[in-house]
Order: structure tokens, then sequence, then C-alpha cells
């Protein structure tokens, strides 16, 4: 299994989007509504806790450093028993790299299509070189490929 993260899921999982971006003076209202939210959620599904949790395609990544930050929000779900793993989806190489450099995040999320070069490929040897889970989007290169089978024969062959 890659990475820390003890989850089996379907080859074909599924997910939401939440709310992508927002100007920094709104995102402490956005993060307690979220909150919020959130607990409203869980006691609906009956559970107390998720297993992932992510920050979706960030124009910057969150400074860990900052109480403030998306992350840290995050980081107390975690230590609150809210959230098993926190993840982050990246739509660039370079914040992708970063991401994996940096350690701190249990997975990444980031477009992998069969039509990939060889350095977003070396991502993934990062990722599992860091231990750190990874999801792959846009398999069949939004769009231009139809055969579900030949993106998963590439991600056989990776």
């Amino acid at each position: 299994m890659p990475g820390k993260i003890p989850l089996k899921v379907s080859r074909t999982g599924s997910g939401a989007l939440p709310v992508q971006k927002a100007e920094s003076k709104s995102t402490i209202n956005i993060l307690s509504m979220a909150y919020n939210l959130a607990e409203e959620s869980l006691k609906q599904l009956k559970t107390d806790y998720v297993d992932i949790l992510q920050i979706h395609n960030p124009q910057q990544l969150p400074d860990p450093d900052d109480e403030n930050s998306v992350y840290a929000g995050l980081k107390l779900a975690q230590k609150k028993g809210k959230v098993r793993f926190i993840g982050i989806s990246l739509h660039k190489f370079t914040g992708a790299k970063s991401v994996l450099r940096s350690n701190i995040y249990d997975i990444l999320q980031y477009p992998l299509p069969a039509l990939s070069s060889r350095k977003e490929i070396n991502l993934t040897k990062i990722a599992e070189k860091n231990n750190i889970g990874k999801i792959t989007m846009k398999p069949l290169c939004s769009g231009p490929l139809t055969d579900i089978e030949l993106a998963f024969g590439f991600f056989v062959a990776v």
C-alpha cells in the first residue's frame, strides 16, 4: 500500500470540491463556518471523523507556521481526532514537488494522466520515498483518452 495511509479505495473513488479560493480576510470566517458544517456533517454521517481532508489547489501553499492558515486548521482538526489524514491537491508541478519535499502532508493529489512527462512520473517516486500517499486525477487526460483500461495499464507500469 503506497504511503502511510492504511486505506483501500476502488480504482475510481469520488469526492467533493469545497470552496476553492477566498480572500485572506474572509478565510477565518470561512474556516469557522466550515468547522461548524463539518461538525454537522459528521453527526449526519454518524461518525466522529473523516479519513481524508484536503486543501484543493491553493494559489500558494499554506504556511504551516501560520496559526491562522488552512493547514493549521487541518492540523487542529487532526489533533482533535476529526480527520485522520491531511492532503492537498495541486495542478502545478513546482507546487507538487514542494509539497513532497516539505513532507508535512499525508497525501498529494496531482494530475498524472497516461501522457505524463518523465519528471511528473518521478513525483511518484519522491512520494514513495517520503511515505506520502498519492491520489491521481485526470487519468484520461481530461477527455482525449477514452479507454480507461489503457489509463489503468499506465499506472500499473509506473
